[in-house]
């Protein structure tokens, strides 16, 4: 039977109602204004959670920064859609083929009930009222719903811990009016571009565009949310940048990912039966030329994903000088954009050594430097450059220079 309660009990107060009673079922919470979300337990501990205003943007969030080199968008999964829990049994799936580790989906699921339950509890901080409902249900009704396989539990006080200590540093903060489901968006970009260096408004103009929500900013700039939130706040308040609410994705937009990770590529083209009933097919990665950024600095790294992504081009980031040429090799890579002030090895010494390799000596590789001198750039052309670019970065120079060397075609 269900059991339907008040309005002036929270989320909190009814996980731990259950929490020893050895509850198997779900709980609902729906706001005024048709938000749902649902918490499924087993035994009074929790399994998986989902619903909300993004979906389908946390799924792919929580998917990039758990399975950093698996592109969802490779891999079809025949029967999900019949399964209510769809995107936990593609998990079990990717778990089952050794596409995700067992550690990440064990954190994924984890973050993923941490999540809901604080989007919950925003909605009820902020004055909205939510009706809640829980219904006893057997485990049969959790196998269906495509919880067959138990990847992980989580016991309510380990989750109500963590949820409480994420909140209070949110709101210590003073951000409790704003949830990170949010868009930071340029609202007064004269003001900003006198307040900040140029290329800090550079970085903020393609990253703030009202597209990403802050969690999603995290992932990007892998940074903690509360802290990337409190290091625009200031600029929120002064009505520099405001925070928008944005829709959800499209089930099968591109997944989010984070920069300086390795190149979103699974080694495996051919399908392979994970069942008799259900298929994993892991299909080739798309055509778009792929670029390269090797430089030590994450910033720079941030713009450049940015830039090339926004403009359909594949790219990949790679910060360790010593790893630049092996990592070249194993990505096979169309384009490289190269920085000549590096500890340890330096961009003359890897452009060297990338013509030396038989596979690499007709890629483009422009140089990058803040020092926009003859000396380099002759120096660069005797190790082998194809090309010269100074910074700071300029999204339209970064541009022409690809295209000079690969067309227009993508």
């Amino acid at each position: 039977m269900k059991e339907n309660f008040s309005s002036t009990q929270s989320i909190t107060q009814i996980l731990t109602s259950i929490e020893q009673e050895q509850f198997t079922g779900w709980l609902d919470a729906e706001s005024a204004t048709g938000l749902q979300w649902r918490v499924y337990i087993c035994l009074s501990r929790l399994l998986w959670a989902d619903g909300g205003t993004h979906p389908h943007r946390s799924w792919r969030r929580l998917l990039a920064k758990y399975a950093p080199k698996l592109n969802l968008n490779q891999v079809k999964i025949d029967d999900a859609d019949q399964y209510e829990c769809w995107n936990y049994y593609v998990l079990t799936l990717l778990l089952k083929r050794n596409l995700i580790e067992g550690d990440g989906a064990t954190a994924l699921i984890q973050n993923k009930i941490t999540e809901v339950i604080l989007d919950i509890l925003h909605e009820e901080e902020s004055g909205e009222e939510l009706n809640y409902t829980l219904k006893p249900e057997s485990t049969n009704f959790l196998m269906e719903a495509g919880l067959k396989v138990s990847v992980s539990v989580v016991t309510i006080k380990q989750a109500l811990f963590v949820v409480k200590q994420e909140r209070s540093a949110w709101c210590q903060r003073g951000f409790s009016i704003w949830s990170p489901n949010l868009s930071p968006i340029i609202k007064d970009p004269a003001q900003l571009q006198k307040a900040v260096s140029t290329i800090v408004y550079q970085n903020f103009t393609r990253l703030f565009n009202g597209k990403l929500t802050l969690r999603d900013l995290a992932l990007q700039m892998n940074k903690d949310v509360v802290l990337l939130t409190a290091s625009i706040s200031t600029y929120v308040l002064r009505g520099w940048l405001d925070l928008l609410e944005v829709p959800d994705l499209p089930p099968h937009q591109t997944p989010l990912k984070p920069v300086v990770k390795t190149i979103s590529q699974v080694q495996e083209t051919a399908p392979t039966k994970t069942s008799s009933s259900s298929t994993v097919t892991v299909q080739a990665v798309p055509s778009q030329p792929l670029i390269v950024c090797i430089d030590d600095s994450p910033q720079i790294h941030q713009i450049m994903q940015q830039i090339l992504t926004l403009a359909n081009y594949r790219f990949l980031a790679i910060q360790d000088a010593l790893q630049a040429v092996p990592t070249l090799i194993a990505s096979s890579p169309d384009f490289v954009f190269l920085d000549l002030g590096m500890p340890i090895l330096n961009g003359y010494e890897i452009c060297a050594q990338i013509r030396r390799v038989t596979k690499l000596q007709n890629i483009p590789v422009v140089i990058l430097t803040s020092n926009d001198g003859i000396v380099d750039r002759m120096r660069s052309r005797v190790v082998g450059a194809s090309g010269f670019l100074g910074k700071p970065i300029v999204e339209d120079k970064v541009i022409s220079m690809v295209k000079k060397f690969l067309g227009d075609g993508k």
